[in-house]
Order: structure tokens, then sequence, then C-alpha cells
């Protein structure tokens, strides 16, 4: 009996505290309400201040996003265009080297029907020589025949000193041809050993402009026109006189050579040859580094030579 009466003692004092609570003062309770509206409306307006600032970030992101984007498709566009127009050329290159094989065949044919005729012709020399011999023997006394049987023999040598001559012009054109065709082929082969490495660049500095492979062919781009420029082998007013399509598309000569004209077999200045260069050494053909931007970072130092455009390499 003792345990209930101890336990209704101890809630007393709580029942009568909340009594007490429930009775507080109408004003302090109106004054608390206010300050918790007024909070309220402070931490809205913040909230509503860093909404309104997100979307300006927002905006700001998209806008950057767009301008990235339209970059992006141009310099793709670009590097299609730079695509197309090289796998034309190689085309045009393949066809002229088509068309020239089909001359050299031609030429030598002519020249083995020649070849055939000139010994045919010395054949029947022979024969008339032998003839005429009998002839003269038997005909001591024939000064008429005699005569025209010489008259005979120094026409057929007439006839084969001319076709002497026409073989002679012949193998000289087909010589020419011949240079020709190993000339447009020599250009062809370093032009499309070159193209991958070309490819790859662009591709590395069209990415995204947070890439950091495009930021490393960024600089080493930059760096290699600074190479260039100080070189003293490229220059821009005879380099575009010399490539008329350069000057047409307003753009800056030297960075068009950097990033399109080494590797199509364009020369920087008339103190620089890079098909010489390349026909000079073929290893650098096959490493797919361009002429000039080899022999500044590396041929010099190893004692390569360089050729002017028109020398004899």
């Amino acid at each position: 009996m003792s345990t209930p009466t101890s336990n209704n003692d101890s809630e007393m004092p709580q029942i009568a505290e909340e009594t007490k609570d429930r009775q507080v003062d109408p004003q302090a309770k109106d004054e608390r309400i206010g300050d918790d509206l007024e909070f309220a409306r402070k931490e809205i307006a913040k909230s509503r201040e860093s909404e309104a600032s997100a979307f300006r970030k927002l905006d700001t992101l998209k806008s950057r996003m767009f301008d990235v984007s339209s970059r992006l498709a141009d310099l793709e566009a670009e590097l299609q265009n730079e695509r197309d127009a090289n796998k034309l050329k190689i085309s045009n290159l393949e066809k002229e080297c088509g068309d020239l094989k089909k001359e050299c065949a031609n030429l030598e044919k002519e020249r083995d029907q020649f070849v055939l005729m000139a010994s045919k012709l010395t054949e029947e020399r022979e024969k008339f020589e032998v003839a005429l011999a009998a002839e003269r023997e038997e005909l001591r006394n024939k000064s008429t025949q005699h005569a025209d049987l010489e008259e005979r023999y120094l026409n057929r040598l007439a006839d084969i000193a001319e076709l002497g001559h026409a073989i002679t012009r012949k193998e000289v054109q087909l010589t020419r041809v011949t240079a020709q065709h190993e000339y447009v082929a020599l250009r062809n082969h370093i032009i499309s050993t070159l193209t991958p490495t070309k490819e790859r660049l662009h591709r590395a500095i069209t990415k995204p402009f947070y890439s950091k492979a495009r930021r490393r062919a960024e600089k080493a781009v930059a760096s290699e026109i600074a190479m260039v420029a100080q070189s003293g082998l490229f220059e821009a007013g005879w380099y575009c006189e010399n490539y008329p399509d350069v000057a047409q598309s307003g753009g800056d000569p030297l960075r068009h050579f950097v990033l399109h004209g080494a590797y199509e077999l364009r020369d920087p200045g008339p103190a620089f040859s890079a098909l010489k260069y390349h026909q000079k050494y073929p290893d650098v053909t096959e490493a797919g580094a361009p002429a000039l931007l080899h022999y500044l970072r590396n041929g010099r130092s190893e004692g390569r030579l360089a050729f002017k455009v028109g020398e004899d390499s």
C-alpha cells in the first residue's frame, strides 16, 4: 500500500508545472510567435536568394555549354572538310599515277616496236650489203645498176639513222615520264605516311576544352609555332605567294604551316625544301615526322642537311 502513495506524490509537482505553462502571459506568447514568423521570413528570403543565384549559375553554365558545343561542331566540320580534301587530293594523285603508268606502258610498247623495226632494218641492211657485194662482183661492168644499188643502200642507211634518232627521242621521253611517275609516287607515299600523324593531332585539338589531351596538343602546337618562327626558315609572304589558298583563307600562315602545310609537303620558304629532306632521309618519313619540324628538333643537331627549294639533293 505504501508504493502507490509514493507515486502519486511524485506526479503532483509535474502536473502543477504543466498547469503553470498553460497560464503563460498571452502577450509574451504573441511576441514569441512574431519572432518565429520573422525568423521564418528571413529563412525563406535566404532560400529564395540562394535559388535565384543557383538559377543564374545554371543559365551561365548552359550558355558556356552551348558555346563549347558550337565550337566543337565547327572544329569537327573543319576536320571533316580537311579529310575530304585530303582524300580528293590522294584520289587525284592516284589517278595521275595510273595515267602515267599507262603512258609509260604505251611508250615502252612503242619503243619495243621501234627496236624490232630497227632490228629488221639492220637485218635487211646486212642482206642488202651481201646482195650488193654479190652484184658488185657480178655486175662490175654494169655501172647503171651499180649506182642504183648504191643509192638504195644509202637510202637504207639514212632510214636506219633516222630510226635511231627516233628511238633516242622516245627513250628521252620515256625517261622523263618515268621520272615524273617516280616524283608523284614519292609525294603520294610521303603525304600518306604523314597523314596519320596529322589526324592524331587534329583529333586531339578538337577534343573538349577541358580535355588533358587537347591541352597537351595545343601546348605542343604553340611550341612548334614558336620554334618555326625563331628558325628564320619560314617566310610568310613567300608562303602565301606560292600557296594562294592560304592567303585566300585569311588565316595565320605560320599556324597553317604547323597544322597543315608541314604534313602536305609545303615548303616554309625558299631556304628549305620539305620534299628533298624527306627524299634524303626516308627514316624521317617512316617516323611520321614533318620535314622542318624534325630538322629543327633533331636533324640539325644530328648534322643532317637542309636543301633550298630548287637545289639538287
